[in-house]
């Protein structure tokens, strides 16, 4: 099927889900190649719209205010059509957001062990819920916490030790069957 047809075929956005770490701007990226469509990062749609990074967003204006502009920006790339959305980690938790993503979007929950997410977070900084000493135990505590909670998308992705690529492609695989089944 060639790029237009699946274009056609996606009327709704495509909305990543999951744990810091599990991926989903990278993977967002490679679906919205395959699928034709335009992809956005929504901490990065944040950053823009604030003029300020996400760390200091949570610094000066504390997590609540985070998740209300979170919630605006993702509202507002909803009405893009069609469109991949990678989410940032925490957004799909908020009932409000949730909500709104299960409405006008596809989910897709990018399932990642923890071990893996650990050994991608404490690589980067830029994750102000996990840029402490105690990280390690913080990431543990949103995994058990958050998990039944990403379980509720649309689509579930287990965790695949393959290429971006192949990954992408099992991904774009799922969404068509979801979109297929759900359009008829």
């Amino acid at each position: 099927m060639g790029k237009k047809s699946l274009r056609k075929t996606m009327s709704t956005p495509i909305c990543l889900v999951g744990m810091p770490g599990a991926g989903k701007t990278v993977m967002g990226q490679e679906v919205a190649k395959r699928l034709g469509m335009a992809f956005f990062d929504a901490d990065a749609e944040i950053e823009a719209a604030a003029n300020m990074s996400i760390c200091d967003l949570f610094a000066t204006y504390g997590e609540n205010h985070f998740r209300q502009g979170e919630r605006q920006v993702i509202t507002r790339l909803l009405s893009t059509k069609p469109c991949v959305i990678a989410t940032g980690g925490g957004a799909f938790i908020e009932d409000d957001t949730r909500h709104i993503i299960q409405t006008h979007a596809t989910s897709v929950y990018l399932s990642v062990p923890l071990s893996i997410l650990w050994e991608r977070v404490q690589k980067r900084s830029h994750r102000p819920l996990l840029a402490k000493s105690n990280g390690k135990q913080i990431l543990r505590r949103m995994y058990k916490t958050r998990t039944p909670v990403y379980q509720h998308a649309h689509i579930n992705i287990p965790y695949c030790d393959g290429t971006t690529p192949a990954n992408a492609q099992m991904v774009v695989d799922e969404i068509l069957k979801y979109t297929r089944k759900n359009t008829r």
